[in-house]
This record gives structure tokens, sequence and C-alpha cells, in this order.
């Protein structure tokens, strides 16, 4: 069984922790060109050259045509992701001292949880570190993958968006916050992240705490969220993305 670092910022990080994101979507890299057509992803196959990849090639019959084949980056199902997240040390932190960690105590940036790994890196003076530069010892959350498939990102669907981790809306198991603005980014240009905005009425008045249509599917929500990380118009262009599903299981 294999384990891979993966990136998560702190939103992603805090509703993998609360069972509400079960899935990610990432670029495939590098993209097949315009002339190649999807041949499938190989989970397993008596093509060994194949195995664990996603195959594209050019034409008609094209198996035997230019083949492109890109190999997942995060692994296959069965195999562990441990989450790489901002983090920091701290030698007085909450007044303890490193002694009751067995080492100085790492505080999670996400949720401010703070745990004891037995490291010893001096007096760090709480310096943050980002996600990148967290070593395997130092992570919290371990994933394993379910399954991995192949598509257009503007093939997720309501449920997939969801699964994501976006934020919670009318109607779900938790109640809609009143701000949906969270590490840096916005999740709405429209209403500002509060879910309302006003409008027009018939006769010409204006009508306060409106739905706002922008963001009152998790797909919107997910669409926001995506062009936040990868940046304007960035769902238009609709990559070919790796879709992973997860569990969390116990480090």
């Amino acid at each position: 069984m294999k384990g891979r670092p993966i990136l998560m910022n702190g939103a992603m990080v805090r509703a993998t922790l609360a069972g509400a994101k079960s899935q990610t979507r990432r670029i495939v890299n590098p993209q097949p060109s315009n002339d190649h057509r999807w041949l499938g992803w190989c989970a397993s196959s008596t093509h060994l050259a194949d195995e664990g990849k996603a195959v594209w090639s050019v034409g008609d019959e094209a198996r035997l045509q230019e083949p492109h084949r890109v190999r997942c980056p995060y692994g296959q199902p069965g195999d562990h992701l441990w989450v790489r997240e901002t983090w920091r040390t701290d030698a007085t932190l909450n007044g303890r001292a490193p002694s009751d960690f067995h080492g100085w105590p790492v505080k999670y940036e996400a949720d401010g949880t703070v745990l004891g790994h037995g490291a010893h890196f001096g007096n760090t003076d709480g310096k943050t570190r980002v996600s990148i530069h967290m070593p395997r010892w130092a992570s919290r959350i371990l994933l394993e993958i379910v399954s991995v498939r192949v598509e257009r990102l503007n093939d997720c669907s309501e449920a997939d968006a969801k699964a994501e981790g976006v934020m919670q809306l009318d109607g779900d198991d938790s109640p809609r916050p009143e701000a949906r603005t969270k590490d840096g980014w916005q999740i709405c240009l429209t209403c500002g992240g509060t879910g309302l905005r006003s409008t027009l009425g018939v006769g010409g008045g204006v009508n306060f705490d409106v739905d706002c249509t922008d963001c009152d599917t998790h797909l919107k929500l997910y669409r926001h969220l995506w062009e936040a990380i990868n940046g304007a118009g960035s769902w238009a262009v609709n990559p070919w993305v790796w879709a992973v599903e997860f569990a969390r299981v116990a480090p």
C-alpha cells in the first residue's frame, strides 16, 4: 500500500475533519490535446503499461495510434493520502511546556488543534509553516482512496460538488452560515458570501433578503471555489480532472 502527500487549504481541512468532504478534483497534467479521444481509466489491466493510467489516443481506432497515457499522481483505490496543511510549533503554547508534549507541540492553523508528536525543533516562537513544508510525521489526517476516475470538470454533479466539501445550504443538516468567506476567498461575488441580495420589485421598490441565485446550489458554490483557487474563467476552460473519492482512516 502506497502513501502520498496531498495539499489542502484550511477550509478543505475543516470540511474533511467534519466528514463533509469525501472527494477532490485535481487537474490532469499534462492535458491531452483536442485531437485525442478518451479511451478510459485503467484501474487494472492485462496491459501493465496502462495500469493506473488515464489513456487517450488519436483517431477512431486509437489504441495503436499515438497513445497518450497519464498516470494518476494520487494513486489507485486502496492507496493512502496524507494531508499537508498549514501548521506551526510553539514552545509556550497555552502555557504548557514542551515537556508536556514530549517535544514541541504542533498547532494546526485550520482549526487550532494542538497535538504533540515528540519532535524537537528548538524555540521556533510559533513560526507558521506552509502546507508544502509539512513532513509526514506531522500530518494528522490520513485518507484511503476509494475510487479514481477521469472526467471533464464540468461533468461534476450536484452530489459530487457537495462531496467536495463546499459550505452547507438551507435544507442541509447544518444551518447556512451568515457569511461564506473562508481562508481569503469569497465564495460568491454577487452577494458577498451572505447568500442574500437586494433586488428591484415589480413596482420599482427594493426587495431585501432575496436568495442569491448565483450560489444557491452546491455546484455553483463549487464553481466559485474552483475559480478562487485556479483563477477567473478556469471553470469555463473545462479541463480534464482526476476525481478522487476517499474515506478518512486512522493515521
